[in-house]
């Protein structure tokens, strides 16, 4: 293992691997790969999803494990992330919020603030990475510092800066990897599902959920959205969209078909149930 400086805690020490996206949401299932692709990148497969072995050292893997284990937890309890549903093809709820799996559900009983923490992290890790996956995930060195100070002393305060709000897919979908996107930079229209002052987010994608960060917000713009916002409030807001025909599921089979591979086939293998 290689020895330098620690990105997150700057103390110098032993590297470990570090995974830029929780491995427990970006785990294939038995027997399958993962379909990963991006925007200008060819589509391939892979046994397990990114890590950096050198953006951490020990330290500074702790503290990005314990946002981690905190955000597993509260996402799978809730069944806002696909791991939590078990065998369900649909999000097990009864829910008078949704209507054909559309709509937005109140989650409550989690520390908000905690969670937001968890989502600037994995904006902290692709920024600070040198993958090239996440070469397209950009901030300026003062941005970039701010954030880190943030993680490491555990403030999510000044709550407009990168403000976050979630996605989430009601109805299961094909396991896959998709490197972050920034929806100014796509090739085609950003997705529908999103709020538009939302388009010009940078957008993780994992285990059926998609948060959107949100950098260069006026302050008209973050007060016009800022209940959808996680950390606003003790509770959250977040927002549900089958996954398919959705934005995800197109773009999905788009980086399939420019793969030129037997993309129904490889579709339909990695869709569970």
């Amino acid at each position: 293992m290689a020895f330098g400086r620690c990105k997150l805690t700057l103390s110098s020490g032993t590297f470990v691997d570090s995974h830029i996206i929780p491995q427990a949401f970006t785990r294939p299932d038995p027997g399958v790969h993962f379909i990963e692709g991006g925007e200008g990148r060819r589509l391939i497969r892979r046994p397990s999803s990114w890590y950096d072995p050198k953006l951490v050292t020990r330290k500074g893997e702790n503290i990005l494990s314990d946002l981690d284990d905190y955000a597993i937890k509260s996402l799978r309890d809730n069944f806002i992330v696909w791991s939590g549903w078990d065998d369900a093809a649909a999000i097990p709820l009864d829910s008078d919020d949704l209507f054909n799996g559309y709509g937005i559900r109140r989650i409550s009983g989690v520390d908000t603030s905690k969670l937001r923490l968890f989502f600037l992290s994995l904006m902290w890790r692709a920024a600070a990475s040198n993958r090239s996956e996440f070469a397209k995930v950009v901030l300026d060195s003062d941005d970039l510092e701010r954030l880190r100070t943030m993680i490491v002393g555990g403030y999510p305060e000044p709550r407009d800066f990168l403000p976050v709000h979630l996605i989430q897919h009601s109805t299961i979908g094909p396991r896959h990897n998709l490197g972050p996107l920034k929806g100014s930079e796509l090739s085609d229209a950003p997705d529908a599902e999103a709020p538009g002052i939302l388009a010009k987010a940078y957008r993780f994608y994992f285990d059926g959920l998609v948060a959107y960060v949100c950098p260069g917000l006026t302050v008209e713009e973050y007060l016009e959205a800022k209940n959808l916002f996680v950390g606003e409030h003790d509770h959250m807001l977040v927002s549900c969209v089958p996954f398919q025909n959705s934005w995800q599921e197109n773009n999905l089979k788009k980086h399939i078909v420019e793969a030129q591979s037997d993309w129904p086939d490889i579709y339909n293998k990695l869709v569970r149930g």
